[in-house]
């Protein structure tokens, strides 16, 4: 059974190749809220430099509305589909859209894998601009990458740090959903 609700989510579609901006622009015209993570990088051609903004996610844009509207609002050609979990639209949780913002805004590159979970130990960042965000911690690759499992879209997010801007301790277990929730407002500036 499909949940009709009238509440503002965030949810990911998926576009067609090298589409993101496009699709980013039509809803933008729509007037929807939508987020499309950017990196700015430098870029070598045979004959110059050039500084290009690619998305940080290839094939995804975000969108904020309702599930009422997401069906009527994602007829582009450019869309491919909506991401679901169980059937059903994945919400995506304001805290991990905050959490992307975040890293973009200070510059942090980060990838989107699948498959990539590897049952792990909680911890929390505890320096540089993510300080305070909590998490199970699915791998750490080349001492650099943090990966923060994003449950709805069944996928991880892998977020490059420099060696010097992060530090992991271990949380009980027990007491893990207690500080996850004090740390989230902390991250957000609540």
């Amino acid at each position: 059974m499909t949940n009709i609700s009238t509440a503002y989510n965030w949810y990911a579609i998926i576009t067609r190749s090298r589409t993101e901006k496009k699709v980013w622009q039509h809803l933008t015209n729509l007037e929807i809220e939508c987020y499309l993570p950017i990196f700015r990088v430098k870029r070598q051609w045979s004959d110059r430099t050039v500084w290009c903004d690619i998305p940080a996610i290839s094939s995804y844009v975000f969108l904020r509305t309702t599930s009422i509207h997401l069906r009527s609002i994602i007829q582009h050609q450019s869309i491919v589909r909506i991401v679901s979990w169980q059937g059903e639209a994945a919400i995506i949780p304001d805290l991990q859209i905050e959490i992307m913002r975040n890293a973009t805004e200070h510059k942090l590159h980060f990838t989107l894998e699948t498959n990539t979970l590897k049952k792990g130990r909680y911890g929390t960042i505890t320096s540089g601009p993510l300080k305070g965000v909590s998490g199970i911690i699915n791998e750490i690759r080349d001492n650099n990458k943090l990966i923060i499992k994003i449950d709805q879209m069944g996928c991880d997010l892998v977020i490059d740090l420099d060696n010097t801007s992060f530090e992991l301790k271990q949380v009980e277990r027990g007491i893990f959903n207690k500080v996850d929730n004090k740390l989230a407002q902390k991250l957000i500036g609540a």
